[in-house]
């Protein structure tokens, strides 16, 4: 299996997270302090912190009126204090694609071999179903927000765009492919966001670029393993490319489903 800008508040490192720990005195899921652990606040969260997220593009739309942490420094001081609590695996690494997927689909309720798949490591501690299950529920303090599915809710295509890979073309690829661009005579050009509809617009941009049989092409050219104008974008081996290489993934397993 990526994506995202996704840190250098000094002070608030060697100041603020001791001061947000002692309100509960141990870590727990409830990263906005609302009283609740979400996947679409507290997950969210967690998975924008890891892919590098900062200031307004860390918390937009992801912190509940209630919360006592609510601002991005507050949210990042909380998350600086407990790196360990985040490598969910036990690799020594905390990632987006791995760790904070997890706890993102624990949060949604994810149990057995669908909160683990294609989101563990080989060379982490925990890598069964169980294993990770038992380290999550250490870190809850029981306040889910929403009840656990019947059936695990499918991340589409659009979705993952919008949260994870929007931000990394309009980070490094939209300088040469827009409309006056170096890049404005391939097919991959893009709208930035100033334009009110540039999430759809872009979303068909590349997600039809993917169907028409171009995800080799996508992942040689984003990796710089194939001659790129732009050079290596986001070598392999970055979570940027995990990610675009799990959107192609979302795109052609939709694509053979025949889902839109």
């Amino acid at each position: 299996m990526n994506r995202f800008g996704l840190i250098a508040l000094i002070a608030l490192v060697g100041l603020v997270p001791s001061a947000i720990a002692s309100e509960t005195d141990e870590f727990t899921w409830d990263i906005d302090g609302d009283g609740k652990e979400t996947a679409l606040t507290d997950g969210l969260l967690v998975i924008r912190y890891l892919f590098g997220f900062t200031d307004q593009a860390l918390v937009q739309d992801a912190v509940d009126a209630s919360a006592t942490r609510s601002t991005p420094a507050d949210i990042k001081a909380y998350l600086d204090a407990y790196p360990a609590e985040l490598d969910v695996d036990g690799n020594g690494t905390n990632s987006p694609l791995t760790d904070g997927l997890l706890i993102i689909r624990y949060l949604f309720g994810f149990d057995g071999s669908s909160l683990i798949q294609n989101a563990v490591v080989l060379d982490g501690a925990r890598t069964s179903a169980d294993d990770v299950s038992a380290f999550l529920d250490a870190r809850s303090a029981g306040g889910g927000g929403v009840e656990p599915p019947v059936e695990p809710p499918a991340v589409t295509a659009k979705a993952y765009f919008e949260e994870i890979i929007s931000d990394l073309i309009l980070d490094r690829c939209l300088s040469c492919h827009n409309n006056n661009g170096p890049a404005n005579t391939t097919r991959l050009v893009y709208a930035s966001d100033s334009d009110i509809n540039y999430l759809d617009k872009n979303y068909d941009v590349l997600s039809d670029y993917v169907s028409r049989g171009n995800s080799w092409t996508l992942l040689v050219k984003v990796s710089g393993k194939r001659s790129h104008g732009g050079g290596a974008i986001y070598p392999e081996g970055t979570e940027e490319y995990a990610a675009f290489e799990e959107f192609v993934r979302l795109v052609e397993e939709e694509d053979a489903s025949g889902e839109e």
